[in-house]
């Protein structure tokens, strides 16, 4: 399996290049490929890294043609099929995330965070612009026009227009001057459900967003001629016909990411205990271990232990928090006893929730952890409220233990002498202040707690005044 950081291979890229066939039709050849098959979670990852790349750097013309192994020259026809090339590519990757979770619907798609920052990015960077003078600045040229028209697409996936998109070519895409009106902040809520963001927001909106109006834009500088409305049969009679219908997100077919999903989210998961993975392939996990909660109930209860759940909460502390979240909010069962003999069974929840506040008691207080587990506490309903008064008294208890042992000499999870000791306090008292500040305990709660800290680290400040403020 390729890293998750590389771009997307040179061939792969190349069937993503194709200018005038339809969206669906390029998206579809390019996920039957053996190669994205097998692998499509990988591909996905890539795909998203080849984006980034391709807008980001100043000359994406070049760099794309890098990628493919195409020697630049020099002449119009080249300049214009290149810059043909890279539109193409920018459009059908974005279609293609949305058909690869087509099954699963705009609001669990792991690359609806990316569309978002797509548009905020763009907005903010037109922004800029504007304040330095002028709409476009001496830079401008195919890279933004590309970038633009980029963006109206990708505004025409989040306004559920995808159905109506995928009948459309990137010519014909470029050459209407399409564009929506969509309000990117109406998905807070959906990515809240996807993990992205860890606290509730205020406001909710209705997740399709803005009112998903198509207007015509302006056309660029790509030698992009006029297109029809019924050019290239694209089965949209005007460009008004996009708006005539929402999405719908299934379609009666299967996702393409369906097969061999698990294989692939067990290894990305065993390389989150040792490595920091990209926002975007958190993202892809996330949403497939929502889509498919059995994946998680198939893992056995050592991936839950404390030295691995540390590793995880270190790494990648979202998604932690999310497969936490998950696990904690399944529907409660518990093991039967059965007689008759039958072949393992993977652990209950009852057992899984018991495995989950043992590692969370047992953690190492680091900033990672304590965070974890306050959002557990204070803004989720995972933890039922005697699961949570017990986890505090806990993780307090063996905090302020491990902290002891600190001057015992080399203590387990690194770190000693007094320093240590004393970072260690400063953390736990830190903990305590957040659960007072949310309301979550009073310091009664934890008076025992308080005081072992206030007594033991009496030169820690923070622990001192925490122990004044008990004694009031």
């Amino acid at each position: 399996m390729l890293l998750s950081t590389n771009p997307l291979p040179a061939e792969l890229v190349r069937a993503l290049t194709i200018f005038t066939d339809q969206f669906q039709k390029t998206a579809n050849a390019f996920l039957s490929i053996p190669t994205v098959r097998e692998n499509a979670f990988t591909r996905v990852c890539e795909l998203h890294n080849t984006l980034e790349i391709l807008s980001t750097v100043p000359e994406p013309v070049g760099t794309l043609m890098q990628i493919l192994g195409t020697r630049v020259t020099s002449g119009h026809d080249f300049a214009r099929n290149s810059a043909w090339e890279y539109l193409a590519f920018m459009l059908n990757a974005e279609f293609v995330l949305f058909e690869a979770y087509r099954m699963y619907g705009l609001r669990m798609n792991p690359s609806l965070a990316h569309w978002v920052d797509v548009c905020r990015e763009y907005e903010a960077g037109k922004q800029k612009q504007q304040q330095r003078g002028g709409d476009r600045g001496a830079g401008s040229g195919v890279r933004e026009e590309v970038l633009r028209i980029r963006v109206a697409f990708v505004k025409g996936i989040l306004g559920e227009h995808g159905d109506r998109l995928a009948g459309l070519s990137p010519h014909e895409f470029a050459g209407r001057g399409l564009e929506f009106v969509v309000d990117v902040e109406s998905f807070t809520e959906a990515l809240r459900e996807q993990g992205i963001y860890d606290a509730p927001m205020e406001g909710k909106k209705n997740l399709r967003g803005g009112d998903g109006g198509a207007k015509k834009g302006h056309r660029g500088e790509l030698g992009i001629d006029d297109v029809g409305a019924g050019a290239g049969g694209s089965g949209c009679s005007s460009a008004s016909g996009l708006t005539s219908g929402a999405q719908t997100p299934s379609n009666g077919r299967p996702s393409p990411l369906a097969q061999d999903t698990a294989t692939e989210v067990s290894t990305f998961l065993v390389r989150a205990m040792s490595e920091e993975l990209r926002p975007n392939v958190v993202n892809s996990l996330l949403a497939a271990l929502k889509s498919m909660p059995s994946l998680l109930t198939a893992y056995p209860l050592d991936f839950l232990s404390t030295p691995t759940l540390a590793s995880l909460i270190s790494n990648n502390p979202v998604l932690a928090r999310g497969i936490l979240i998950l696990i904690l909010s399944s529907p409660i069962t518990t093991a039967t006893s059965n007689t008759t003999p039958t072949p393992p069974s993977p652990p209950s929840t009852s057992h899984r929730r018991q495995e989950i506040h043992s590692s969370l008691s047992f953690l190492t207080p680091t900033l990672n952890a304590l965070e974890t587990i306050n959002i557990l506490i204070t803004q989720t309903s995972a933890l039922t409220k005697d699961e949570a008064n017990l986890l505090i008294h806990n993780f307090l208890s063996n905090g302020t233990r491990s902290a002891e042992e600190m001057l015992d000499g080399e203590y387990r999870d690194g770190g000693s002498g007094k320093r240590a000791q004393a970072r260690q306090v400063q953390l736990l008292c830190l903990f305590v202040q957040s659960l007072l500040r949310a309301g979550v305990i009073s310091l009664r709660d934890v008076y025992y707690e308080v005081q072992m800290l206030g007594v033991t680290f009496m030169y820690v400040k923070e622990a001192r005044e925490l122990w004044k403020a008990v004694c009031g």
